[in-house]
């Protein structure tokens, strides 16, 4: 999906399992191919919270701790863990970083928002959901999509994954304390620049990205047409947009 320094769309579809024996079919253990792994350092979590007891399994069961020159980092992908099936033990597989190149976050106008040294992987490609077809239950159908930047933007964000409001505010020389009674306008302005740094990142680099705006607009048309045709639109709107 990457090969080209872009990015397209893939499904990789692993044996069926047995009819009736969901469990002995073939599993890929992590949630998404790319991800990145998280440290408890004791007063921080180092890289993505979301991955902690992920990360922790790896090192009880599997011994990895992190990448092998010992530097643990904010941005280290974790391993696959993939099972042939359930009489066959799980195996551990490195993701080089060379299959996956990170996109590095900069935006135009604000230089200085490189020097927190910012990054993300270049696609979302889910591994951890089944596929029914034909009365056949496939669980192992790893797929990548395409980012939209608002999806990058709250990884960033949100305090329980990296937590960069404050930080990002401060490199822009806003000021993030606000007193009793104030609106905290600020968050507004560097969600703002975050959402624009990603997409211009992404775009830069060559990557698949489409912004928000053009998703809900591109929705709002084939939502009408498939009233239009179907009578229904076949779809949860929420997983499209």
């Amino acid at each position: 999906a990457m090969s080209c320094r872009s990015s397209e769309a893939y499904i990789t579809v692993f044996k069926p399992a047995p009819p009736g024996k969901t469990m002995d079919g073939p599993r890929v253990w992590n949630d998404q191919l790319l991800q990145y792994a998280a440290y408890n350092m004791g007063r921080e979590i180092i890289g993505d919270p979301k991955n902690l007891r992920f990360t922790e399994m790896l090192k009880e069961r599997f011994e990895w701790d992190g990448p092998r020159d010992g530097k643990k980092g904010q941005y280290d992908y974790l391993p696959l863990i993939i099972q042939a099936n359930s009489k066959e033990p799980p195996e551990l597989f490195e993701v080089p970083q060379s299959c996956a190149p990170p996109v590095y976050i900069h935006h135009p106008r604000y230089p200085e928002l490189s020097s927190l040294n910012m990054q993300w992987y270049p696609i979302p490609a889910v591994s951890a959901l089944d596929m029914t077809v034909g009365g056949l239950v496939y669980t192992a159908v790893p797929f990548n999509g395409w980012y939209a930047n608002t999806e990058v933007v709250r990884d960033f964000a949100d305090e329980g994954r990296y937590n960069m409001l404050v930080p990002v505010a401060k490199v822009l020389g806003l000021d993030p304390n606000t007193k009793p009674g104030e609106a905290a306008f600020w968050k507004d302005e560097v969600m703002n620049v975050l959402s624009m740094a990603v997409y211009h990142s992404f775009k830069t680099a060559k990557v698949a990205m489409i912004d928000h705006h053009s998703l809900i607009d591109m929705f709002w048309l084939w939502y009408h047409d498939e009233l239009n045709h179907r009578k229904y639109c076949p779809v949860n709107w929420k997983w499209v947009i």
